[in-house]
């Protein structure tokens, strides 16, 4: 009686560690696929502003397959990656679909479709983020926290599903489900409502959001490529947001910015003001400079970078022209992140910080992941 316990006890263990075994496949798989979702959104919205539609599409969808490639060769499969082996079936007898042979076909390598239409259930899509609500998707692929139309947000999604998707889809696109492989040989059946986990496997899907926050840090100019960095002038918030197109400024030999009798901005050390929270650090005028302006007001008595703008300063004797540029999303060298040496702030301080950078007009912005 013993043995046969043991027997059915050991049965079980193995169907039970068999499960865990495909389970922790299949979060694996999914695993792979978030990261290749995340970089994807990420990757497409940067581009929102420097590229048409169509083509930031594709550079996220290209971004997805590259997370998947070792050498960054799409052409060749010599080191193809996947997010999860891709495997064939035979057919079985009876229920358990007993005597099925496996055959390994390749890996899932994900192709993203454009989605030129902006379909809800598209592959990517472009919408409008809103905090603080579910994030749950429906079966529909609504959801509360992510709706088209718009353009400051980019969904992102993969999916190894049975969805039925036509080869001429522009917007969807998945691969074939995760199979159960060792949990095969379980007594697992068919569920009530037609699904069955031997044949239909386990769904995996990875979704990412990136939206257009204020940027909270940037970089110096970079020469090779060439790329914006921040500029040697800093500009007060209520002058930087009442500006349009163009304004003739003053500077005196202090660095002092003004417009007419009213303080308007500050000339800076080079490289400083680069993140938000930093206190001005005054100069005398360096000449002309183009890119990410450092924007400032008064906070707890003392003037701070609360964000940043896009603008240029063309310096002549005693007076200036800045030039205002539309707020845009930074290609390269901005971050939603507090990055490189940070103030020693109190809370109180820094909240007013965070509140003055989420609330600046005209801001530049930067990709974050938020989902």
């Amino acid at each position: 009686m013993v043995l046969v316990q043991a027997a059915l006890l050991l049965f079980g263990i193995c169907a039970v560690a068999a499960l865990t075994l495909d389970l922790g496949y299949a979060t694996l798989a999914r695993v792979q696929m978030q990261n290749a979702a995340d970089s994807a959104a990420i990757e497409g919205l940067r581009f929102r502003d420097a590229l048409p539609d169509a083509q930031r599409r594709a550079k996220a969808s290209e971004m997805a397959e590259w997370i998947f490639d070792d050498d960054f060769d799409l052409s060749s499969d010599a080191k193809q990656l996947g997010a999860g082996p891709v495997v064939g079936l035979s057919a079985g007898q009876s229920d358990l679909n007993a005597f099925q042979t496996v055959q390994s076909i390749g890996v899932y390598k994900p192709a993203l479709k454009p989605n030129l239409a902006n379909e809800i259930d598209g592959d990517i899509v472009a919408g409008t983020f809103t905090p603080g609500v579910s994030g749950t998707e429906e079966s529909d692929y609504t959801r509360l926290d992510f709706t088209p139309p718009g353009d400051t947000a980019l969904l992102v999604r993969l999916r190894r599903s049975n969805e039925a998707f036509g080869a001429g889809d522009a917007s969807r696109s998945n691969g074939p489900s995760i199979p159960f492989l060792l949990g095969r040989g379980s007594t697992m059946q068919a569920s009530q409502n037609g699904y069955s986990p031997r044949i239909d496997g386990l769904t995996v899907r990875a979704t990412a959001i990136a939206d257009a926050r204020p940027a909270r840090s940037v970089g110096n100019p970079i020469v090779t490529p060439p790329s914006p960095g921040v500029t040697n002038f800093a500009l007060e918030r209520s002058f930087w947001e009442a500006l349009q197109g163009n304004a003739l400024v003053t500077v005196d030999a202090g660095g002092t910015i003004s417009l007419g009798l009213t303080p308007a901005g500050r000339f800076l050390l080079t490289g400083s003001g680069r993140v938000i929270g930093s206190p001005l650090a005054p100069a005398a005028p360096s000449g002309d400079s183009a890119g990410f302006v450092p924007v400032y007001e008064l906070i707890a008595g003392i003037e701070r970078i609360v964000g940043f703008g896009t603008a240029q300063i063309a310096v002549a004797a005693g007076t200036a022209v800045v030039t205002k540029s539309p707020s845009q999303v930074a290609l390269v060298n901005a971050s939603v992140q507090l990055a490189g040496a940070q103030p020693a702030l109190s809370q109180a301080e820094w909240t007013l910080i965070f509140e003055s950078n989420r609330t600046l007009a005209d801001a530049l912005l930067a990709p974050g992941l938020v989902r």
